[in-house]
């Protein structure tokens, strides 16, 4: 994926499609509780099928949301911007159309995949495109969902596309829906070895998160429940190559949702 040398960061909605079962109102987008984004540099269908995993879990429709990067336009626009080449090396002029028709294409692609995974799933879905930051355009608009799916690079993923068996980072904010999304992404390391590690709100476990935690890790023998001190986190987020296959966070926490797709790469699974 070509990689712009230039950094820049945020504005608003375009249209959106939705499946014949979904309601006509233009807001039946909130009222799915499961979102999942996309933008130029990352879409995984990986991303689609954890989406999916965490929607028929909970009954509820999937929304999938592509933002073009405000970022990257704004960057393309100015004189003498480029892009290198992560496959070639190679050094190419950006301009705004360019970015433009890369936006179109990739968002047609993604709306294609999700079409298709959902009504294989038979899930209710719709679709929608919006301009701005990555994260700041997600989170609002997935204001009212309970469940976001924010696909990362394929560096936790194994060449098939599956999630490499590594670590899953849960960071606590006491909300039941952090445990729900972990049931989902334990269930793809059915008989792998995994490290949960698990950063309370405040310093030690509560006897009822532990018990909880444990009864989770039961049924995979081949888990490990590690505890982290909270001033550890950054230490571990920034540790270069670490195998964090997912991240679970509470959309409470943007700066430290923001540190996480800095330094991680991974899906990021952010509850209400």
């Amino acid at each position: 994926m070509p990689f712009c040398n230039c950094n820049a960061s945020s504005l608003v909605l375009q249209r959106v499609t939705r499946s014949p079962e979904m309601a006509t109102d233009a807001d039946s987008r909130h009222l799915n509780r499961v979102v999942v984004t996309a933008n130029l540099e990352c879409y995984l269908p990986s991303a689609i099928e954890l989406a999916i995993a965490i929607a028929r879990s909970n009954n509820s429709g999937l929304h999938g949301l592509f933002i073009e990067d405000l970022d990257l336009l704004r960057v393309a626009g100015l004189p003498f911007s480029s892009e290198i080449s992560l496959a070639s090396g190679q050094v190419r002029i950006l301009d705004s159309q360019q970015v433009t028709l890369g936006f179109n294409a990739r968002s047609r692609h993604f709306r294609r995949s999700l079409l298709r995974q959902a009504e294989k799933s038979s899930l209710p879905w719709s679709y929608s495109k919006a301009r701005g930051g990555k994260l700041s355009k997600a989170l609002e608009e997935s204001i009212n969902a309970e469940f976001l799916v924010i696909g990362q690079s394929r560096g936790a993923l194994n060449a098939t596309g599956t999630m490499r068996p590594g670590r899953i980072l849960l960071i606590d904010n006491h909300s039941q829906r952090l445990f729900q999304a972990l049931d989902v992404v334990l269930d793809n390391f059915i008989g792998l070895p995994f490290e949960l590690l698990f950063v309370p709100r405040s310093s030690g476990i509560s006897a009822n998160t532990t018990e909880l935690l444990s009864a989770k890790l039961s049924s995979h023998p081949q888990g490990r429940l590690v505890e982290l001190n909270p001033e550890s986190l950054p230490e571990v987020i920034r540790t270069p190559g670490a195998p964090i296959s997912s991240v679970i966070v509470s959309r409470h926490q943007p700066e430290l949702m923001r540190e996480v797709l800095q330094h991680l790469s991974c899906p990021m699974i952010v509850v209400s």
